[in-house]
């Protein structure tokens, strides 16, 4: 009777034993180990395993992304040094020796860029995704398109996914988990009565597999939703303000939803707003305008959980995105002290312990 091996006693095969291993769908099967031919090499599996992304361990044979924003494209270039780049598709192997080039269309949307089952760079917008384009293509880019503002709110930094993560676990920590912050980002400068902070920390987060490290930061834009839609729009000049106040109005704004109908408008009470970390290229760390003018300073702290719930299930313009601290801001655009000993001028986000925040 033939037996059955685990892979880690993989250099002492014969022909005659089967090893089970899992494709790009998932799906376990047991294979002959004489069809394995050259990927069994000194007791490990080498292309065996590799099923779609790319090698993170090589970051040479990497490539370089970038953003072509005026002209709606997306391109994948050789680094330098380097005669060409590589990637695995539908359990192959492909290497591109000149940049790949991809225009995208001028609709709204988060739009994904990967290389397909032949090699070839393609888009999708997130409302079309498959899972079958996800676990079996090279996925590499990411960028949120605001066709009326001309404007890309959000360009993924690195979206080039390893090809040690196994498709299946990829979708499932995309769809569920995002992006989590793992260490840093304490905010600086956080004072009651004050219009404005002083910095956010050096922060290391996580989009699944791929680890980021953002220097400290300053200046910081607002984003917020806008027409019947909900488009996502970014304030044009970062700033270390708190609240967002448009022109000379002297209320701040929060972004009302009138049956599914975004606008800004004029607090005259109290708002929440959020710091989110995103993959974003030029602008990480964006200040997330909130829903609802509250009356009192209680009524907002008492509802930040279900506001937060909100943000999530209604979108952002990144999926690899997560909260980092909420506070709530004056109608003149001061911050209001929360009324709460643990988390006075702010409620920090990072971690999924962060509730109770009805605490008194």
């Amino acid at each position: 009777m033939t037996k059955e091996k685990d892979l880690t006693t993989a250099s002492s095969l014969t022909d005659s034993d089967f090893i089970r291993t899992v494709d790009a769908l998932g799906n376990s099967e047991k294979i002959l180990a004489s069809t394995l031919k050259t990927y069994i090499e000194d007791g490990t599996v080498t292309e065996l395993n590799k099923s779609r992304g790319f090698d993170r361990l090589t970051p040479d044979d990497m490539g370089v992304p970038a953003y072509d924003i005026p002209n709606r494209k997306f391109s994948m270039s050789v680094k330098g040094g380097q005669t060409y780049f590589e990637f695995w598709s539908d359990g192959n192997r492909f290497e591109k020796t000149t940049t790949q080039e991809i225009e995208f269309p001028d609709t709204t949307g988060i739009y994904y860029f990967y290389f397909d089952t032949s090699g070839d760079l393609q888009f999708v917008l997130n409302s079309n995704m498959t899972y079958e384009i996800f676990v079996k293509s090279a996925i590499c880019g990411l960028v949120y398109w605001n066709a009326t503002t001309g404007e890309a709110i959000n360009q993924a930094v690195d979206e080039q996914h390893g090809i040690g993560m196994p498709a299946p676990t990829h979708f499932r920590l995309h769809m569920r988990t995002g992006a989590v912050h793992l260490q840093g980002g304490d905010i600086i400068g956080l004072e009651d009565g004050e219009p404005d902070y002083t910095n956010i920390g050096t922060v290391l987060s996580a989009d699944e597999d791929i680890n980021h490290v953002t220097l400290t930061t300053t200046t910081t834009p607002f984003i917020y939703r806008e027409g019947a839609d909900g488009d996502f729009v970014q304030t044009a000049t970062p700033d270390l303000n708190l609240g967002y106040k448009i022109g000379g109005k002297g209320d701040v704004q929060y972004n009302l939803n009138t049956n599914g109908v975004w606008s800004l408008e004029d607090c005259s009470g109290y708002v929440i707003y959020y710091f989110y970390w995103t993959n974003d290229a030029n602008h990480p760390i964006k200040k997330f305008i909130g829903n609802v003018d509250y009356s009192s300073r209680s009524d907002a702290r008492n509802a930040l959980k279900n506001e937060v719930g909100v943000i999530q299930t209604t979108g952002l313009p990144s999926p690899e995105a997560y909260p980092m601290y909420a506070y709530i801001v004056k109608a003149n655009g001061d911050l209001e002290d929360s009324g709460n000993p643990s988390h006075y001028t702010y409620v920090d986000l990072r971690h999924p312990n962060y509730f109770d925040a009805k605490e008194e």
